[in-house]
């Protein structure tokens, strides 16, 4: 492992990988319901530290994905296979909670497939999947990123559950009572 990745241009780069989660951020739920697209980009209006928080967020999400079609992937790292590993768990359960979320026929609480197990599986996978390029990439710095990244993402779903229970009350909290935030807490 390295604190920086390879950078250059080559035909196995890291990019294929960002792609794909592009792909399935966004195709996915235009095939399966296109009215759960504006859900899938809205961000509560936030106030004070979530503000810095969200642009934080946003800051690190694009160089994070940004920055793969230059970073070189070196398929005899030891890194690497335990990365692809880490990547296709991590694209099973974006795939399926980004349908989950998508199914959804009006808008309000998800609480099918894996929302039953979490209230936010697609941040969950999602933080798994660009991990695991990082990972697969063998840089301490995008590993580094990411974690900053998931840091402030953290924020972002405590404001948006105090968005939601603002928005649906008594039902919301009820739910927060019985599935975890994240997996076991």
């Amino acid at each position: 492992m390295s604190i920086f990745p390879e950078f250059g241009l080559s035909l196995f780069n890291a990019f294929y990988f960002s792609i794909i989660i592009i792909l399935v951020r966004y195709f996915l739920p235009s095939i399966i319901n296109k009215k759960s697209l504006p859900e899938l980009a809205y961000f509560p209006l936030y106030d004070g530290f979530e503000n810095t928080a969200f642009w934080i967020y946003q800051i690190t999400n694009t160089l994070l994905l940004f920055s793969t079609p230059f970073i070189v992937l070196k398929v005899e790292k030891s890194f690497f296979i335990f990365g692809i590993i880490l990547y296709i768990f991590g694209l099973i359960g974006y795939s399926l909670s980004t349908a989950d979320f998508s199914k959804n026929k009006y808008n309000g609480i998800r609480r099918s497939g894996l929302y039953k197990l979490s209230r936010n599986p697609m941040y969950i996978f999602y933080f798994l999947l660009i991990f695991s390029i990082g990972v697969m990439v063998g840089s301490i710095l995008y590993i580094a990123i990411t974690l900053v990244f998931q840091f402030f993402s953290h924020w972002l779903i405590k404001a948006e559950e105090q968005w939601c229970i603002n928005q649906y009350g008594q039902e919301y909290i009820k739910y927060m009572k019985k599935v975890p935030r994240y997996i076991l807490f």
